[in-house]
């Protein structure tokens, strides 16, 4: 095998055909406009990879995806592993190794401060084998809150009866509705807006959010336009609150089907600090009231167990779904890159949502 870096632009042939390999050419993913939208140039900068060849074949591939990222006070560049991938027969345990090894010296070599990845339960055991440095930060919690009219996702079908099954989720339902009325009984000042572009009055909100004790990737105007306004593949709810011409907050949401049943993804969620659990209470009631009015059953959410955003997700109606019904577990994983004390001291303290991903 020949490995080299990936060339933004040169290589995109070659890493499209991997792709459609790997995932099926009908997979949006295999666009040539997402693969430009997601290494050509980010407000953080062009990406980077490495590429994994056999007879001038691409059969591997680890990108590299540039991030800013907040620690409280200091901002750091950090770099995010997108599109690990190996095609089927040319699998092995020594490519896969081989490529997450070359990366990891790519990225310390390009001045990184530490790596980032979100390997799923399969890959996450090659990636953080001991003698790649890589390590386990958190394994995301999915939350759900069923909206009026929730169907039964197919794979609960075998844990009790369609009958009983319903009546539970209909009670979790109205359960949610009433914990969430309970959590704006003190609406916030303003009202909501949807958001066509990211404007000057978010860099404001970026800024007071940084005043705070924030860590996680930052969430300026530049990075929310490019993340999910600019993003070809993928439809975006974006609304906004505002008050006196201050942006208080915005929630992020796409509609996707999980699983058979018709669901709303919370891709993302911010607040202002002073006033954040009831703005954020206010956002995710205009999310659900658009998801039932577009026929969605269920409102779905990743968060880190621990942190003030599941604080707010629980108040507001979301449950943890048991890890063992996750029909889709990933974990997040760092590499110091040799400089361990760049990363995060409590990762309960991390800003995650489904947006620190690539392909949602």
């Amino acid at each position: 095998m020949e490995y080299r870096t990936f060339v933004p632009g040169a290589d995109d042939a070659a890493v499209l055909k991997l792709r459609a390999n790997v995932w099926g050419a009908e997979n949006p993913q295999t666009m040539p406009e997402f693969l430009h939208w997601l290494l050509g140039g980010t407000p953080a900068g062009a990406g980077s990879g490495v590429m994994m060849l056999d007879s001038q074949e691409v059969v591997g591939f680890a990108g590299l995806l540039p991030r800013r990222v907040e620690i409280e006070s200091e901002s750091l560049a950090v770099a995010q592993c997108v599109d690990y991938m190996v095609q089927t027969k040319a699998r092995s345990r020594a490519g896969s190794f081989r490529i997450m090894s070359i990366w990891t010296r790519l990225a310390r070599d390009l001045g990184f401060a530490f790596g980032m990845g979100f390997p799923n339960a399969s890959s996450h055991k090659i990636v953080t084998r001991s003698k790649l440095g890589w390590r386990e930060a958190f394994w995301p919690a999915l939350m759900v809150r069923p909206l009026s009219g929730a169907a039964v996702p197919g794979f609960l079908a075998h844990w009790g009866s369609a009958s009983l099954l319903r009546y539970g989720t209909g009670v979790v339902a109205k359960l949610a509705n009433a914990r969430a009325g309970w959590s704006l009984r003190r609406k916030p000042r303003g009202e909501a807006f949807l958001i066509d572009h990211f404007d000057s009055r978010f860099d404001h909100l970026w800024q007071r959010v940084r005043a705070g004790s924030f860590s996680g990737i930052r969430r300026d105007a530049a990075y929310l336009n490019w993340r999910f306004v600019r993003q070809p593949t993928y439809s975006y709810l974006r609304i906004g609150w505002e008050s006196s011409g201050e942006v208080l907050g915005y929630a992020i949401a796409s509609p996707r089907e999980v699983l058979g049943v018709p669901s709303m993804l919370l891709v993302d969620l911010l607040a202002a600090p002073d006033a954040a659990s009831h703005v954020a209470a206010a956002l995710l009631e205009e999310v659900v009231h658009r998801a039932e009015a577009q026929g969605n059953h269920l409102l779905q959410a990743l968060t880190v167990n621990g942190s003030p955003m599941e604080a707010v997700l629980r108040r507001t109606g979301f449950v943890t779904v048991p890890p063992r019904f996750n029909p889709k577990p990933f974990v997040m994983t760092v590499h110091d890159l040799g400089a361990s004390s760049n990363l995060p001291a409590f990762w309960a303290d991390w800003h995650f949502s489904w947006g620190d991903m690539d392909v949602v």
